[in-house]
């Protein structure tokens, strides 16, 4: 895990979802909310897609096969192919399949056209994931954006682009005097695309209602009581995107006018309402 600041926000990354993991079960809760109500605990499945904390734990841990398949079937979204691409390249030799008359009249040795495969260097794009869904939200919708941003993320790997991937999270206490972000790595550009582990990271409301926001309650980094009053607003994730990242917007309208805006240029910034509705 890394910790650091950036615009204003004080930011913890963490390598893959295992260390996200550790670090939500094995810290104390933060003295902000020691003894406050706990809705990591408190909400109920209509809010949250869960039965309960430890439920929510053990799809984090295992991966929701009900819900990959749901997300495959939504809009086709399975693993890419992300293996070298390789292309043919001429070159002159002594040994070929054609000759080259003009090298031949002039007593070059290597006048034969021959050929190999080398592997053509792929172009790396890291996304990011906004988990800024505010109370507004229904479960469905959030399933449905979500697996519009995994269709997103094999369109662009199978035309041959390699996509790291992080979720980000970035919530302004009420106050507006304190804002904590957490940027976690989903997948690495030399991994597949692994529907059946993220499904549950990337889709499902319990990663922000019980997941994220027991991350709130026990991250030492929250001073601000404030957060208590409804765990804080979204806050613009685009403050803790670093050089060379693309924020996906939280509402896709078109998948297909995303991707291209994506292969244009990976720094683009995306709009965002800014409304400050309660988690």
């Amino acid at each position: 895990m890394q910790e650091m600041v950036m615009n204003k926000v004080t930011l913890r990354k963490y390598d893959n979802i295992m260390d996200f993991e550790k670090f939500i079960n094995e810290t104390p809760f933060n003295q902000v909310f020691r003894w406050s109500t706990h809705q990591s605990v408190a909400n109920g499945k209509g809010f949250t897609g869960t039965n309960n904390f430890e439920e929510a734990v053990d799809l984090l841990k295992h991966g929701s096969d009900d819900l990959s398949k749901r997300l495959e079937k939504m809009y086709q979204v399975k693993a890419a192919d992300i293996g070298n691409t390789k292309v043919t390249k001429s070159f002159y030799n002594v040994a070929g399949y054609q000759a080259s008359v003009p090298r031949y009249l002039q007593g070059i040795p290597t006048n034969m056209i021959a050929q190999k495969k080398v592997v053509q260097k792929q172009r790396v794009i890291t996304l990011n994931k906004d988990m800024n869904y505010n109370c507004g939200w229904d479960t469905e919708d959030i399933i449905n954006e979500s697996a519009k941003a995994l269709a997103i993320i094999k369109k662009i790997e199978s035309s041959g682009t390699r996509v790291n991937l992080n979720l980000c999270w970035v919530a302004e206490s009420a106050t507006g005097k304190q804002k904590v972000g957490c940027k976690i790595r989903l997948k690495n550009a030399d991994e597949r695309l692994n529907v059946s582990k993220m499904a549950f990271v990337m889709a499902h409301p319990s990663m922000l209602r019980r997941m994220l926001f027991r991350w709130l309650e026990v991250n030492p980094d929250v001073v601000d009581n404030s957060y208590t009053w409804g765990y804080g607003h979204p806050y613009d994730i685009r403050t803790i995107q670093e050089k060379g990242e693309y924020t996906l917007p939280i509402k896709i309208d078109n998948i297909e006018e995303t991707v291209k805006r994506i292969q244009v240029d990976a720094n683009k910034p995306v709009t965002y309402d800014g409304l400050k509705v309660d988690y």
